[in-house]
């Protein structure tokens, strides 16, 4: 379970950037969303390679699915305040 605290980790600075640093700036909204997605494609793999035949494998499966529903949140909320910042710039 050495990955677990890396996942916490990476999703704390994600919603960190996302709620107080993204709302600012175009740049840093962009680049929430893009760390964001690709954290999600990692834990679609890392839920998909968890399927796999072996002892205590479901607590990785869960984990994987919280944490690709959090960076789906993140997303959105980086998304939302990108695009809030692009029409207030109009």
């Amino acid at each position: 379970m050495t990955a677990l605290p890396i996942i916490v980790v990476f999703c704390a600075l994600g919603f960190v950037t996302a709620y107080f640093i993204a709302p600012r700036s175009k740049v840093a909204a962009g680049g929430a969303a893009l760390s964001f997605a690709l954290f999600a494609a990692f834990c679609v793999f890392g839920y998909l390679a968890s399927g796999e035949p072996g002892v205590n494998t479901v607590p990785w499966r869960i984990g994987y699915s919280f944490a690709f529903l959090a960076s789906v949140f993140g997303i959105f909320k980086s998304g939302r305040s990108l695009l809030r910042s692009t029409r207030a710039s109009s």
